[in-house]
């Protein structure tokens, strides 16, 4: 998370430089070019929200950047007595295919190990949750390290038949 902040906040401080030096720069100079000046500084201000900007995307990237990673399952499925319009909980069980960022190395792997997730739907909507666990011996690290990774995830599902 923080080398995803780190940058937001660089470009954060260098824009907050900026306004700085363009009011101090506006506010220079004899009384005759000042107010070429400060038309000058107000189109400076209005372009320096860019920075801004892409500063705050940084901030707002940096919480889920840490969490990402790619996920398909092969899983068996039990319904808890489903109605007729597939209304009901249900339970999963099964294998997890993963490739994610190491939280350490911050390096992409891939790996491979048991799944397993709670779920309901309401006609069309599916909600669940669901857990994966990659052991040591099952996902892409050096054989020196040993780091167990545990994924969990809330899913928001549309069903179309």
């Amino acid at each position: 998370m923080e080398t995803v902040a780190r940058p937001g906040y660089h470009i954060g401080r260098w824009t907050t430089g900026a306004y700085e030096s363009v009011w101090n720069w506006a506010g220079e100079g004899p009384d005759s070019s000042r107010v070429l000046r400060w038309m000058g500084a107000f189109f400076s201000f209005v372009f320096l929200v860019v920075p801004y900007a892409v500063a705050a995307v940084f901030y707002i990237v940096a919480p889920v950047a840490p969490t990402t990673y790619l996920e398909t399952d092969l899983t068996f499925n039990y319904d808890f007595g489903s109605d007729r319009a597939g209304q009901g909980a249900y339970m999963k069980a099964g294998l997890g295919l993963v490739g994610y960022v190491h939280p350490r190395s911050d390096r992409l792997l891939g790996g491979l190990g048991p799944t397993g997730g709670f779920g309901y739907r309401i006609g069309r909507l599916d909600l669940g949750c669901n857990v994966t666990y990659l052991p040591p011996s099952l996902h892409g690290e050096n054989p020196n390290e040993q780091t167990n990774v545990v994924l969990g995830g809330v899913t928001v599902g549309i069903n179309r038949f």
